[in-house]
């Protein structure tokens, strides 16, 4: 829990639907609350979402040129 007192938001971004599955359900088990996508969302969908840690893979259709693309955009927001 937060200070306060609301389950922390964790933003899952994976191409592999496995990988999505086996974080979520790790990090449910541990009290967190959990949002998957399979692609990249925009700034838009993310601010929506309010994640307050946002796990994300760099590597999508296989160039890491996206995932960072989106990484330096959330961090420039």
């Amino acid at each position: 829990m937060t200070a306060d007192g609301r389950q922390p938001h964790i933003l899952i971004i994976n191409d592999t639907q496995e990988i999505l599955d086996l974080m979520q359900e790790l990090l449910e088990d541990e009290g967190y609350r959990v949002t998957t996508s399979l692609a990249l969302l925009d700034i838009d969908k993310v601010k929506a979402l309010v994640p307050d840690v946002i796990v994300q893979d760099l590597l999508f259709e296989g160039t890491q040129e996206l995932g960072w693309k989106f990484l330096t955009l959330v961090r420039l927001d």
